[in-house]
């Protein structure tokens, strides 16, 4: 039997835990499907949405497997104009305000929770890198909090429901 895994989603002070997510919004909320829309600079800059915080969150083992070397990419390139910033943080912070904009079209990292995010934004499954060793061995969320922000640069030509913001994809080794 595989080992059976969820993402949950962080929100609120406390934190409040939404499980088995399967979907989220990137938006100017601290809510999993928030609906206050990111604006486009209408010169060179970035804006940013509210951080979202997942983690994994093992159900069950089964048959006594362990997870590790867990990677976070994308199942495909962002539209123009658009890059997932990432960072693993140690503790949960409450999304409160999104990171200060900055003055480039999405060159310069975020500032998330107060720590600089992962220079170069998200890359492909392909060739992503570790954010999470293990060895997970138990139930219950494991590690890190994964934080994610959306930048929007003045290069996105689309606008609330039209941007076509690609999946996140979660992908670990299980043995």
């Amino acid at each position: 039997m595989a080992m059976i895994v969820q993402i949950d989603i962080a929100t609120l002070g406390t934190p409040t835990w939404t499980t088995n997510i399967t979907s989220c919004k990137w938006s100017l909320d601290d809510a999993q499907s928030g609906t206050t829309p990111i604006p486009t600079p209408t010169a060179t800059g970035t804006n940013f949405s509210f951080v979202k915080s997942f983690k994994v969150d093992i159900t069950n083992v089964g048959a006594s497997l362990t997870m590790t070397n867990v990677k976070i990419g994308t199942t495909t390139s962002p539209a123009t104009g658009l890059k997932l910033w990432h960072q693993k943080h140690t503790t949960y912070t409450q999304a409160t305000a999104a990171p200060t904009s900055t003055g480039d079209n999405n060159s310069t990292a975020p500032t998330i929770n107060g720590t600089a995010a992962v220079a170069g934004g998200m890359v492909l499954i392909g060739s992503a890198a570790v954010l999470l060793a293990g060895p997970f061995t138990t139930t219950g969320r494991q590690g890190d909090h994964i934080e994610v922000c959306l930048g929007v640069d003045n290069g996105n030509t689309g606008s609330g429901s039209t941007v076509a913001v690609p999946t996140l994809r979660f992908q670990w080794t299980e043995a």
